[in-house]
């Protein structure tokens, strides 16, 4: 009942193969009573609920939560199968039933480092604590064999004696879709501790002694760790960087489906890290343009198969963007975060036809850009007829030049933020001067416009503590 709860929210949110369903086909029996039937299976004493099954149907329920925008049936869920693999010792594989047949022993690592990647993800977005930590973790990544190649009675793919790693006896076999899912898995090991370590550079608060100060050890710059990251990237078959054609209902989709889920992943892996490290605007603008510039060459149906935990990639990723605004900027500045939010409501907008948990993000990041726009351009009309006895003649006249101009310039300023529908703002630093030439000219934006970010999920306690 978990799965057929799961896929029917997927279902109705748009993530099928165009052309070969009918939506309407899913909607009966609907996705809520696929999960209420679940979710009265489950027993109240929870040493009844042993077993992979049973791990298996909370993961799922976890996932669900995230599907239908109900975040507590997430956490919910989430700190269920954290109890269970607690109880059924899934976090080390010495523990396992030893009868465990080979089969077995790859859904446990495949469910167990999956889960693993869905707690740090919602440790991020959501600002939980992450209750699986990879140091304590003594499982196995799953076997990069496809389906068809084992069984319980052992692996049949000739070439994959030649391909073992000997320090953990893991077959590697790059041309398996696998490959790629272990490298997100590999990328949520080095967010663990990107996020470690931008935890503890904070001001501790909790007493006046800090244990870190006794086991405090020197990581290396962001930089450093940003390279590596990059070099793995660099390694990995073309297959797992680019989406390519439509889908098909063959295995093509399942490396075009990595390929989608690995520039996300890369992408808020890259913006965590320079996070950590006070990156500049414009190097938080880049990392997203890149992010953006790489999912226009995705089709859209592989977005929507990754379906609501897109979304929240782009929505952490939007709220760190609108976080740097919140502080004195510059026109500059304030341009290049606008030019790329307004690039990422364009993907939104993409995706809104399916998603139902997005309609109307747009049309309301896009609004409230536009009201930041009008706020800009009142504040400097304000400066501009403000006297000064203490200008020179000259600057005085530069003063008149300016105000003698504003009402144009300010129509300029209105064109564009009538265009918010296409891409003419990309280069828009250098085509409105309606906020005047001056570089030093600056402005801080009032309380009511640094609230209530309009994207579409609960980011209360998660993106905003960068």
């Amino acid at each position: 009942m978990s799965i057929c709860a799961l896929a029917s929210a997927r279902a109705r949110d748009g993530a099928l193969v165009p052309g070969r369903w009918d939506k309407e086909y899913f909607n009966e029996p609907s996705s809520q009573s696929f999960y209420c039937a679940a979710r009265d299976t489950f027993p109240r004493e929870l040493s009844n609920t042993r077993g992979l099954d049973w791990m298996r149907a909370a993961a799922l329920l976890a996932l669900l939560g995230i599907q239908d925008g109900k975040i507590d049936i997430m956490h919910q869920y989430l700190g269920l199968y954290h109890s269970l693999v607690t109880m059924d010792n899934l976090h080390d594989e010495k523990n396992w039933p030893k009868q465990t047949g080979i089969v077995e022993v790859e859904e446990r690592r495949r469910l167990f480092w999956s889960m693993y990647t869905l707690e740090v993800f919602s440790s991020i977005v959501w600002g939980g604590v992450i209750r699986c930590r990879e140091s304590q973790s003594k499982v196995l990544y799953p076997s990069e064999v496809d389906d068809e190649f084992f069984s319980n009675e052992g692996f049949e793919k000739p070439q994959l004696e030649a391909n073992i790693n000997a320090a953990s006896s893991l077959f590697i076999d790059p041309s398996s879709w696998l490959h790629g899912w272990n490298f997100t898995t590999e990328m949520y090991r080095i967010l663990e501790h990107a996020m470690n370590d931008f935890h503890r550079r904070r001001p501790q608060t909790i007493g006046p002694f800090s244990p870190s100060d006794l086991f405090g050890r020197d990581a290396p710059p962001q930089s450093v760790v940003l390279d590596r990251v990059m070099a793995m990237y660099a390694g990995l078959p073309s297959e797992f960087k680019e989406a390519r054609g439509d889908t098909t209902g063959t295995i093509d989709d399942i490396f075009n489906f990595q390929a989608a889920n690995i520039a996300a992943t890369l992408q808020l892996v890259r913006m965590v890290l320079f996070t950590a490290e006070d990156a500049t605007v414009e190097q938080k603008c880049a990392v997203t343009r890149e992010l953006l510039d790489g999912f226009s060459n995705v089709p859209v149906a592989f977005l929507r198969a990754i379906s609501a935990p897109l979304l929240h990639h782009l929505a952490g990723i939007g709220s760190i963007l609108g976080s740097m605004i919140e502080g004195p900027l510059s026109k500059s500045s304030y341009f290049q975060v606008r030019s790329v939010l307004l690039a990422m409501a364009d993907l939104l907008a993409s995706l809104e036809v399916g998603i139902r948990r997005t309609v109307g993000a747009t049309e309301r990041l896009r609004s409230h850009i536009t009201r930041i726009d009008e706020y800009m351009t009142r504040q400097r009309q304000q400066e501009l007829s403000l006297p000064n006895i203490n200008r020179s003649p000259a600057t005085n006249a530069a003063h008149a030049m300016a105000n003698a101009s504003l009402d144009h310039e300010n129509q300029q300023l209105q064109w564009e933020s009538q265009s918010l529908d296409s891409h003419s703002y990309v280069d828009i630093t250098g085509g409105i001067d309606g906020l005047g030439n001056a570089s030093h000219f600056q402005f801080q934006l009032p309380p009511e416009l640094l609230q209530d970010w309009p994207w579409p999920f609960d980011m209360t306690h998660g993106f905003e503590n960068f």
